[in-house]
């Protein structure tokens, strides 16, 4: 009987503690998508580039992307550069930090003029935040 008693509490907590734990990214072999269940974010690696697809609040069928997402820009040595500017996906793992933001780091290599530089793009997302 003691035993059904501390079950009942231990199938919660390991229920919760799995929910709680969900990540927030998943990946595919040419994009990725981010959602905390407010928000979706979906990438696509394509020709050289990283581009966002799409933004999606839940609730709202409004996708928040503009014409043709440059990503992300620095000023390299004098000379402008964008997620258009010729890049190779390395990689993609999950992050998070310690204010319950969890997400997805980007590893891109440069192509061409860039090749040898390596970027990492961190994407966090927040419960029940858009």
């Amino acid at each position: 009987m003691c035993i059904q008693r501390g079950f009942l509490p231990f199938l919660f907590l390991l229920i919760f503690s799995a929910a709680n734990a969900q990540d927030y990214a998943t990946f595919y072999p040419d994009s990725l998508e981010l959602n905390n269940g407010v928000v979706s974010r979906a990438f696509k690696f394509k020709d050289g580039g990283i581009t966002t697809r799409r933004i999606t609040v839940k609730g709202d069928s409004m996708d928040f992307t503009g014409r043709k997402s440059k990503e992300f820009s620095a000023l390299i040595n004098g000379k402008y550069y964008d997620g258009h500017s010729g890049w190779k996906l390395i990689g993609m793992s999950t992050t998070k930090d310690d204010r319950q933001g969890k997400g997805a780091v980007i590893k891109l290599g440069g192509k061409k003029e860039l090749a040898g530089l390596e970027i990492e793009l961190s994407y966090l997302l927040y419960p029940d935040l858009p």
